[in-house]
């Protein structure tokens, strides 16, 4: 842990909507994690199922859950409201569907205190497909300007927000409103599920139009990285295929077995996915 006398104060911030069949292990393995300061605030989108429910008995049971549900809102505009109540010194991202390794938080504080030159971070993914029960691990490290979104921690400044109004919302906010280096690290410190549908929240957002080139030109965004963002959000068999081949996959019991020092008790992982 760190040695400091003021431990920095992380608020986690993540946005829910109608995602009752899986929210509780979200926020279960949420509240594994073994940083010492750190607040988790939630912002449901008005669901219309039990996910609201669901998050006011972790509101009551755990002090350092809050949960916001005033109107309608979208994503982005969700989470604007959860960074200006964020009381933390960093701010991590989390979508309602994805995993985290009990050490994410920690790993980044550390590496964001040793090193202020850079206005935040991400760290290396693996992709868990539901489709066909295989993980896919994105393993690189350097200094970036996006990140896997549901991988950052950036330094909470005032006056950062997203800008709803993007198709590329996530890699809008960290290529231009966070105005500074990230840096990803090496390490494996996320899981996303990619579920079978094609539609998790934060990639229905794609769509292939000329406001999409358009974004995708600003930002300077190789091609290839929005094909494999398409691929997840329309499921075209023989495009995934393809780009699949380009990681090396790991079955059930191969993940299980993998001898990564990241997560000692990875096997925890299995029963939530």
């Amino acid at each position: 842990m760190i040695n400091e006398s003021k431990i920095p104060k992380v608020s986690v911030i993540m946005c829910t909507y109608n995602a009752e069949n899986f929210i509780k292990k979200t926020i279960d393995n949420l509240i594994e994690q073994k940083y010492d300061n750190y607040e988790i605030l939630i912002f449901d989108d008005q669901s219309s199922d039990n996910t609201l429910d669901i998050l006011k008995e972790y509101e009551n049971k755990y002090q350092n859950i809050v949960i916001f549900n005033d109107k309608k809102r979208g994503p982005y505009e969700g989470l604007n409201y959860l960074i200006k109540k964020a009381k933390g010194d960093y701010v991590a991202v989390q979508d309602h569907d994805d995993l985290w390794f009990e050490n994410k938080l920690e790993k980044q504080v550390i590496f964001l205190e040793r090193n202020k030159q850079y206005i935040g971070c991400g760290a290396s993914v693996y992709y868990y497909f539901q489709s066909d029960n295989k993980f896919y691990p994105k393993i690189n490290e350097g200094v970036k300007k996006k990140v896997t979104h549901t991988t950052l921690m950036f330094r909470n400044k005032l006056g950062i927000t997203y800008n709803a109004s993007k198709t590329l919302a996530d890699e809008h906010f960290m290529s231009v409103i966070l105005k500074g280096d990230l840096y990803q690290l090496r390490e494996p410190l996320t899981i996303r599920r990619i579920w079978s549908n094609g539609m998790n929240l934060s990639e229905k957002r794609f769509k292939l139009n000329m406001k999409t080139i358009n974004e995708l030109k600003e930002l300077h965004i190789k091609p290839l990285y929005m094909i494999d963002l398409l691929s997840r959000r329309f499921r075209p068999w023989w495009l995934n295929k393809i780009l699949r081949k380009r990681h090396k996959s790991l079955s059930f019991d191969k993940f299980k077995n993998n001898q990564v020092t990241i997560y000692i008790e990875i096997n925890r992982f299995i029963p939530l996915l």
